[in-house]
């Protein structure tokens, strides 16, 4: 890597303006106090607990949008947004707590 350019194995230059690197993610909520953060397991790599793999159940007004990792995720996470703005101004309705939690034990 130089200030402008990657060099790729096969000595081939690509000239770049960004390297991103995307390693993949270790979810940890330490900013939410225990009585309302997830469960986060397997070292990092699910987050328990939520409906519909967005919606808190336990905090139904907490929602973690871009949480799912094996999809196609803009386009997800454009309907996560939508879902959660439809609850949030009353067009969508959850289901009980205790369908959530059925919901996330399946």
């Amino acid at each position: 890597m130089t200030s402008d350019a990657a060099i790729l194995k096969n000595g081939e230059r690509l000239e770049v303006d960004t390297l991103l690197l995307c390693t993949g993610y270790r979810f940890a909520f330490p900013f939410l106090s225990d009585e309302c953060c997830p469960e986060v397991l397997h070292d990092g790599q699910v987050v328990d607990g939520l409906y519909l793999h967005l919606i808190n159940s336990a905090f139904p007004t907490m929602s973690f949008i871009g949480i799912p990792q094996k999809i196609c995720p803009f386009p997800l996470f454009d309907r996560q947004v939508r879902y959660v703005l439809a609850i949030l101004g009353g067009l969508a309705r959850l289901p009980s707590t205790e369908e959530m939690l059925e919901n996330v034990r399946k």
